[in-house]
């Protein structure tokens, strides 16, 4: 608390000090707030020096006030600085590892769905060839009655089939490829 440039006592600052000033004990004695002074002279010289050394006394402290404050506030005004600087790289950090676990449940979402399809269509594939496994048995057998049956077939149709496809090397197909020399011979 800042002391009274008349009496030396503390007083709380800032509002207080006018009224303490008018109600202080100075050199000449106690002075009330509402009984009057009679200046003289050389005490108006000497109240217009104490006005002057009090607004000095004011000023100063005036500006120690406003500078511990303005010391208040940039300290705190850097250590709010310091604290959003953390924040944000915590939200930087967060926001990578919740975009991290995205990506991580998006790849195993993409994951099962690629399992999902890959036994869809070899089920299907092991449908489709077992279909075609049963034609061919069909084909080879129809072939076969009419081979033995002497019956003439034009089997150029099912010669350039076989060659524009790639015709993987199976029982079938050989059972096929076999009725089919034996209906040419």
């Amino acid at each position: 608390m800042p002391e009274c440039a008349h009496c030396g006592e503390e007083y709380p600052a800032p509002g207080p000090y006018k009224s303490h000033v008018l109600t202080c004990t100075n050199e000449n004695g106690a002075v009330a707030a509402d009984e009057p002074v009679e200046e003289t002279a050389s005490e108006s010289s000497d109240s217009s020096a104490e006005a002057e050394s009090e607004a000095t006394t004011m000023d100063q402290y005036i500006e120690r006030v406003v500078d511990d404050r303005l010391e208040t506030v940039e300290s705190e005004l850097t250590q709010m600085s310091e604290d959003v600087e953390e924040l944000e790289n915590f939200a930087t950090i967060s926001l990578g590892e919740r975009r991290l676990d995205q990506a991580e449940a998006n790849l195993s979402e993409y994951s099962a769905s690629l399992t999902d399809l890959s036994e869809r269509t070899l089920e299907q594939v092991n449908e489709l060839e077992s279909q075609l496994e049963y034609q061919t048995v069909v084909l080879a057998t129809a072939l076969d009655a009419l081979a033995e049956a002497n019956v003439d077939v034009d089997t150029d149709p099912i010669d350039a089939y076989r060659q524009d496809q790639i015709v993987t090397e199976q029982s079938p197909s050989k059972r096929l490829e076999e009725a089919i020399e034996k209906l040419e011979s």
